[in-house]
């Protein structure tokens, strides 16, 4: 009996372990990390970069000096951004219902293969314009760690943060964000 109870046992470890292997963790977590947490914040200046986004078009710090834009860093093996990304799809929808349509709402990667952030986007429907950046480098102008993350820049040059939030961010509480900073 006792040898049944330890197979047992050890084949539910087993799994556990494998489970934890195969299925991805929330990156949010990275707040138990004991590395000091660095990341821009509201009425910072926002970093020059440029990335190239799926369409083959660039987007750039000139961009963001003429408009409100919306951008989020993300990484698909995160659970917390998959969760995140169809939320964000419904943001940019409600900013065009609210004749908000001029707000640009641009993701970014913070790493992973272009093809299966690419593979990804068409799996799920997503519409929004992104960049798969191959690894963390425009990621790092932002902040050092946490996905999702969402900042809401403004215009002028220079243009600044306008806010910023690593928090699951319900459409309706971010168009009123944005709607304020108008």
């Amino acid at each position: 009996m006792k040898n049944i109870y330890s197979t047992g046992a050890a084949a539910v470890m087993m799994a556990a372990m494998l489970i934890m292997l195969f299925i991805p963790s929330s990156c949010v977590s990275e707040k138990d990390d004991d590395t000091p947490l660095w990341s821009l914040a509201t009425g910072d200046k926002v970093p020059g970069f440029h990335v190239t986004l799926d369409d083959g078009s660039l987007f750039s710090l000139s961009d963001i000096e003429h408009s409100i834009c919306l951008i989020f860093f993300f990484d698909i093996d995160c659970s917390d951004c998959r969760t995140a990304l169809p939320e964000l799809q419904r943001t940019a929808q409600r900013l065009v219902e609210k004749g908000m349509a001029d707000v640009r709402v641009i993701c970014i990667s913070r790493g992973g293969d272009p093809g299966a952030i690419a593979e990804f986007w068409t799996r799920n429907s997503l519409t929004l314009p992104f960049s798969a950046q191959p690894d963390d480098r425009v990621y790092r102008l932002f902040a050092n760690r946490i996905v999702p993350r969402y900042y809401v820049t403004l215009p002028g040059n220079p243009p600044v943060i306008g806010a910023y939030t690593t928090i699951l961010w319900p459409a309706s509480d971010a168009v009123r964000t944005i709607s304020g900073l108008r």
